[in-house]
């Protein structure tokens, strides 16, 4: 992951750069990962990131966190990436309901070489159970 040169971003990036999860079946930390608390605190701090929701329009138009894109998995690419206007040195963070899809998406854009991009632990259900709001 690249850490920005300078400033409020750079520490940001040094603080939450890296896991702050513990991985509930083998509770080791995932170098990927951020908590609820920690994605609210870089909402907070970051005005420019980006919060991509991955889950379907359905489950987005239940209850999304303000701010989020939805780009459901299944129609995850770098077209629809593009289309938001999503760019590979954007900071972004993924979530979807309670992990997993978005760390698919963070492997697919890990792989197409987007530098800073975290996925939300325990997805939209632990940033719930922390009492964090959502629309």
């Amino acid at each position: 992951m690249v850490t920005p040169a300078c400033g409020k971003e750079a520490e940001i990036a040094q603080t939450y750069g890296k896991a702050s999860v513990i991985n509930t079946t083998e509770n080791e930390l995932k170098q990927f990962e951020v908590l609820p608390q920690d994605a609210n605190e870089i909402l907070s701090a970051q005005q420019d990131m980006k919060l991509i929701d991955v889950r379907e329009k359905n489950e987005y138009d239940n209850a999304h966190i303000k701010g989020a894109i939805n780009i459901p998995l299944t129609l995850f690419s770098q077209g629809m990436l593009d289309a938001v206007k999503v760019k590979t040195d954007d900071y972004i963070i993924l979530y979807c309901k309670s992990g997993a899809r978005s760390a698919q998406a963070y492997q697919a854009m890990h792989d197409a070489g987007y530098l800073t991009v975290n996925s939300m632990a325990g997805g939209i259900t632990a940033w719930m159970e922390n009492g964090l709001p959502v629309e």
